[in-house]
């Protein structure tokens, strides 16, 4: 099991319906990307996407999870469910 931690949302936005990462901020200028392409675009023309899209987002698209993994942007827990179990339980002794 995975579990997702945002560590800079703020680099998690949407330009057009494409959801990325921003890479790099320089002169009004972002680079964004989707995870399988890199543009330069203004900053004026992305938001921020809701949270349901993108958590959903990075939960399908293993190549944008990997890419925000590897500039800090998320951080990936891995849980199984036996360690899971033993916590609970364990919380209650």
């Amino acid at each position: 099991m995975q579990k997702l931690i945002i560590l800079k949302p703020e680099s998690i936005v949407q330009y057009k319906s494409m959801i990325g990462v921003i890479l790099d901020n320089e002169d009004d200028k972002l680079t964004f990307s989707t995870g399988h392409k890199i543009y330069r675009i203004k900053e004026k023309d992305v938001k921020i996407p809701s949270n349901e899209d993108r958590d959903n987002k990075l939960l399908r698209d293993e190549d944008l999870k990997h890419l925000a993994y590897e500039h800090n942007i998320i951080d990936i827990q891995h849980r199984d469910k036996v360690d899971t179990y033993l916590s609970y339980v364990t919380s209650y002794n």
